[in-house]
């Protein structure tokens, strides 16, 4: 070898040799299920061949374990096992728990019988992983959470939840924790999306009806509960409510309702609040004042009440008033002759509380409708002025009749100047209810357009004079003509019980209901065909005379009403 290659491996050697200077170090051992974990050192041949031996012999081994319910919690020597095979008839439900600090991966098998179920998860999670008798679950653990592989069919666990602004984005583990899309790509509106886009969540995807999720409460039963809605008034002060909320009542109103836009609470931007004017208003033994919705049997279906099958339901909402006491809500049928009262109490004054309240199953039998579109699911309804004749002693019970209030309770409108606001007002099938997931504003909007619906561009008051912004507009073919244009109305279309189709008709640059001649500054009287609603699909709106000259710009708006807001 000639000189220079000599001189040139010594050197290479000599920096070899600084590099690896000292003693090659067995790593720390920290055993975790009898394997042990390694550190910064690098690790000698002894070390990796016990590393690679004790990985053998777990995979391949597995153990028996004979369960009967209750809560079973692993030991570490049980996790040594590859795979674990539970046995037995179970007496009751059955709670698998691994405990904290003990990763790993594992196949669990359950080939227990008996008509109860079981499940799995790290000792203080949140939602537990399903485990289906007959099935073989490979799952892994972080030493805190317990995990189903991507593509596996998951009880997803509870999201954390983080609230900016009105928009409440739900964030957790890849492939586990559902999040709407305000969490992976900052957009506005909740739909539900896998994290890592795996085959069981594909895209994002909207639940209505109160659809339960593992511990998140997707969607509610009633419309409008956020109180961002209202497209007839747009946060002016009214005297009959907002969408899908309405103000009832069988004497003088006095009440004043008006949606505020403003933080109430976190993740709420508006609230509906309710006022009682400045002089205070006796209430008569018969009188009945209540802010209710209506809500459509279709929406309610989860609850099939008065069935074999029927299940209670939770309503949950938060209220703020000015004045500390006891106030009442109720849940009644159409008729309504099956009445359930429920108190809640405001402990101070003008400070948000929230109340969740459980709604116990109606008897079997009692009168509701069918649960389909169209049909009269039930009444939720806040008192805020009612007599005697509509007061029960006994809350938090159902019974036959129409009552909703109790002897004692605040009735708003007979304390002068008493404010009552709501907010989040939502009611869910069962009685596990976890995070609230909200549809998105489109779907909540058309929703709400079922029953009510303007051609007025949204956040304008519906007004006579309210501009041109949205407006139907024709031209006229012909000198002498008559024209129209079709008001379309919003599918699906409510139709049910209370119904009464109503079309109103709006000039945009005059304060009648008038059609506008654009061109020539004038107004032409307007009619609506009643017969075009019959296909539930639009009605025509048309001069009432012919307009003279041709080429003119015509222009009128509408709103529709169902009569069941």
């Amino acid at each position: 070898m000639p000189t220079s290659n000599r001189l040139i491996v010594a050197l290479l050697a000599l920096a070899l040799g600084t590099a690896r200077a000292g003693t090659f170090a067995t790593p720390t051992a920290t055993t975790v299920l009898g394997c042990q974990s390694s550190d910064t050192h690098l690790a000698t041949t002894q070390f990796v061949q016990n590393a690679i031996g004790c990985a053998s012999v777990a995979n391949q081994t597995s153990l028996a374990i004979a369960i009967s319910g209750g809560t079973v919690t692993l030991t570490t020597a049980q996790l040594k096992n590859a795979v674990l095979i539970f046995t037995g008839s179970l007496a009751g439900n059955v709670s698998v728990v691994l405990p904290t600090g003990t990763p790993g991966t594992w196949s669990f098998v359950n080939n227990t019988s008996g008509a109860f179920t079981a499940t799995m998860a790290v000792a203080g999670q949140m939602s537990p992983l399903a485990f289906v008798q007959g099935s073989t679950r490979t799952v892994s653990s972080d030493g805190a959470t317990l995990y189903g592989p991507v593509g596996q069919a998951l009880t997803i666990s509870t999201p954390t939840s983080t609230a900016t602004g009105d928009v409440t984005t739900y964030g957790g583990v890849n492939g586990q924790s559902l999040a709407d899309s305000g969490y992976p790509i900052g957009a506005s509106g909740h739909a539900l999306a896998s994290l890592d886009g795996a085959n069981t969540w594909s895209g994002y995807q909207t639940f209505t009806g109160g659809s339960n999720i593992a511990g998140s409460t997707v969607g509610s039963m009633l419309i409008n509960g956020d109180m961002d809605i209202d497209q007839q008034f747009e946060g002016q002060s009214n005297g009959v409510g907002i969408d899908r909320w309405y103000y009832s009542y069988t004497a003088g109103s006095g009440l004043g309702l008006q949606r505020i836009t403003g933080l109430s609470v976190a993740g709420y931007g508006h609230y509906l609040s309710l006022t009682a004017p400045g002089t205070a208003v006796t209430v008569g033994s018969t009188d009945q004042r209540n802010l209710r919705q209506i809500v459509e049997g279709s929406m309610v279906s989860p609850l099939q009440w008065g069935t074999i099958n029927a299940q209670a339901a939770t309503l949950q909402f938060w209220a703020y008033a000015t004045l500390p006491g006891t106030y009442c809500f109720s849940i009644s049928n159409s008729t309504p002759n099956e009445s359930y009262v429920g108190t809640f109490a405001i402990a101070s004054a003008s400070t948000w509380q929230m109340f969740t309240e459980t709604i116990p199953a109606p008897p079997l039998g009692s009168a509701w409708s069918s649960f389909t579109a169209n049909q009269f699911g039930l009444m939720v309804r806040f008192d805020v002025g009612s007599g005697s004749s509509l007061a029960t002693s006994s809350v938090g019970v159902w019974q036959a009749g129409n009552v909703e209030t109790t002897p004692g309770a605040i009735e708003l409108i007979d304390n002068a100047s008493a404010q009552l606001s709501l907010v989040g007002v939502h009611l869910f099938a069962g009685t596990n209810v976890g995070p609230y997931i909200p549809r998105p504003y489109a779907d909540e909007l058309a929703l709400a357009k079922r029953f009510y619906a303007k051609t007025i561009n949204e956040t304008v008051q519906v007004n006579q004079d309210a501009g041109l912004g949205g407006a139907l507009c024709t031209t006229t073919p012909v000198a002498d003509s008559y024209v129209n244009v079709r008001f379309a109305l919003p599918n699906g279309l409510y139709s049910g019980v209370g119904s009464s189709l109503s079309i109103t008709t709006y000039n945009p640059n005059n304060t009648n209901a008038s059609w506008r001649d654009v061109t020539q500054g004038t107004d032409v009287a307007a009619t609506v065909d009643p017969a075009t609603a019959a296909g539930g699909t639009g009605v025509e709106i048309e001069t009432a005379a012919p307009v003279a000259a041709a080429g003119d710009t015509l222009c009128i708006h509408a709103t529709m009403n169902s009569g069941a807001r």
